[in-house]
């Protein structure tokens, strides 16, 4: 069986996939099913009280699927990205009650206004802070050095904080670009701190 999803007009192939219902878990008042394919895979549960639990979660999916939603921003990106999660606990309102997981974006590339910029691999460690997801950004390698804090929650607006240090083989427009949204230091880092006063 080949699945496939359509994300804003743009098919996403999973390849041939196999689930199945744990009967056993039944038992333990929980409707649960694994899902098995070349690039998603995981063990889904739902309780009787509502609550959803996700185990063993692997998705690898092209980041330009993310380009959809910044069409009208004039940017696109490209790279691949990956999000494994050892587990996570959710209500039907996606707030969060417990995550522990990984994501990373490998060959990051971003264009916008007619230049292309390649930054090389990131990563992101997930969690669950009161409700919602935190993800601490690091750079694997590339021209620019990342360590930022981000939080994203249902119905509020994304909070980032932290720094990011464009190396010397870093294009000049990078540091132009993000002068925009965070504040140069001395050392020739950026302070972020989005929303700004927040």
């Amino acid at each position: 069986l080949g699945a496939s999803v359509n994300v804003q007009g743009t098919p996403l192939n999973f390849g041939p996939m196999d689930w199945s219902i744990n009967l056993l878990k039944l038992f333990t008042l929980k409707g649960c099913a694994d899902i098995n394919s070349e690039k998603l895979s995981g063990g889904f549960c739902r309780t009787v009280a509502g609550t959803n639990q996700v185990n063993k979660f692997k998705l690898e999916v092209p980041a330009a699927l993310a380009s959809a939603f910044l069409r009208d921003a004039g940017a696109s990106v490209d790279g691949t990205l990956f999000l494994q999660l050892d587990n996570a606990t959710f209500a039907n309102n996606l707030q969060l009650d417990a995550l522990k997981g990984r994501a990373n974006w490998a060959g990051a590339k971003v264009s916008a206004n007619g230049m292309a910029f390649a930054l090389g691999d990131y990563s992101a460690e997930l969690s669950a802070d009161k409700g919602a997801l935190k993800a601490k950004l690091k750079d694997e390698s590339g021209p620019i050095k990342v360590d930022l804090d981000a939080w994203l929650k249902m119905g509020a607006a994304p909070k980032v904080t932290g720094k990011i240090h464009p190396t010397d083989v870093a294009p000049e427009a990078i540091g132009d670009a993000l002068s925009l949204f965070a504040e140069r230091e001395e050392s020739g880092a950026y302070k972020v701190n989005y929303p700004i006063g927040g």
